[in-house]
């Protein structure tokens, strides 16, 4: 049996029905989870509101911890649309992850500079620091991303140094059948 039939058959296996049911019920387990995650938020926020407003409503501290546990939340939902509509290519997946933390986190600290701050809007020098720095590191992935992960006419397989080597040995072939015409 030759490679090429070997790779479409085990991509033919991939969807039985024992595939399609294992996918199904990690959809499943990760919609309950997500639930679960949305109402323990809204109660314990909501427990922690009531306490707040009870002991001492000059300074509204449950707000830290209802925009950390968001954060949190929201990534995790993040991840659930990421899974159901099928994103599995491990560097897409990564990418994804460090635009979502990106954009996240680096809103919980313009948070914190907004609520720390006398006066609200001036932002002090230690929120462009992780801003920056993060966004510079966010730039490079990102290229790195287009550079590394295979075109959509290549196959996903192999590995970055495999379809380089690939595409040389294309460009040689090329260049030696050009050679061989010439003469």
């Amino acid at each position: 049996m030759s490679e090429l039939s070997k790779n479409n058959e085990m991509h033919l296996n991939e969807f039985n029905e024992e595939g399609l049911r294992k996918i199904a019920k990690e959809i499943v387990l990760h919609r309950f989870f997500l639930i679960l995650h949305v109402l323990l938020y809204i109660f314990v926020n909501l427990l922690l509101f009531i306490i707040n407003y009870l002991t001492n409503w000059e300074y509204p501290w449950f707000l830290w911890a209802l925009t950390g546990w968001a954060v949190i939340l929201f990534t995790h939902i993040f991840y659930y649309i990421l899974y159901k509509k099928g994103i599995v290519h491990i560097a897409t997946l990564a990418l994804l992850y460090h635009v979502w933390a990106f954009i996240v986190l680096n809103s919980f600290l313009l948070f914190i500079n907004f609520f720390t701050n006398q006066s609200r809007w001036n932002f002090q020098p230690w929120f462009w620091f992780p801003f920056g720095s993060w966004g510079s590191i966010l730039i490079i992935h990102t290229v790195l991303y287009f550079y590394i992960t295979p075109a959509r006419d290549e196959s996903t397989e192999k590995t970055w140094i495999e379809r380089k080597v690939e595409q040389e040995l294309k460009k040689l072939k090329m260049i030696e059948s050009s050679k061989n015409l010439n003469k």
